[in-house]
C-alpha cells in the first residue's frame, strides 16, 4: 500500500490514511510491528488513528527518513513510500524502487 511521510511539530512517523487504515488494520489492535531496515519495532495506534490521525510516529522513523534524506518536503507534498501488509499486525516500510517520491511529482535518482 503506499502511505506518506508525516511531520507534526518535531514528531515524525508514517502516514497511512484511512482507506488504508480501514482496509489493512484492525480497531482491536492496540499497536502494529512494522520492519524497518530489517529489524521490527512495535508502534502504539493512539485512539485518534481511527478518526483523525492515521498515522503511527517515533522510535526509529525520523533517523531512518534522515538516512534516507526524506526527512524534508515541501508543504503538502510528503514523500510516498510503500508499506507491506505481512499478515496479522506486522508490516513492512520501504521506498518505492529506485524512485524518491512525493506528491505531485516522481524524482529519480540514478547512481
Amino acid at each position: 500500500m503506499e502511505v506518506t511521510t508525516w511531520k507534526g511539530g518535531e514528531s515524525y512517523g508514517i502516514r497511512v490514511g484511512r482507506t488504508n487504515a480501514e482496509i489493512y488494520f484492525k480497531k482491536e489492535w492496540s499497536d502494529v510491528d512494522v520492519k524497518i531496515g530489517g529489524t521490527f519495532y512495535s508502534f502504539p495506534l493512539n485512539p485518534t488513528f481511527w478518526t483523525t490521525c492515521p498515522e503511527f510516529r517515533g522510535g526509529p522513523i525520523p533517523k531512518w527518513l534522515q538516512e534516507r534524506g526524506l526527512q524534508r518536503w515541501k508543504d503538502q507534498m510528503p514523500y510516498i513510500l510503500e508499506l507491506k501488509h505481512l499478515g496479522n499486525k506486522r508490516f513492512e516500510l520501504s521506498e518505492p524502487g529506485n524512485e524518491k517520491r512525493t506528491k505531485g511529482y516522481t524524482i529519480t535518482f540514478t547512481d
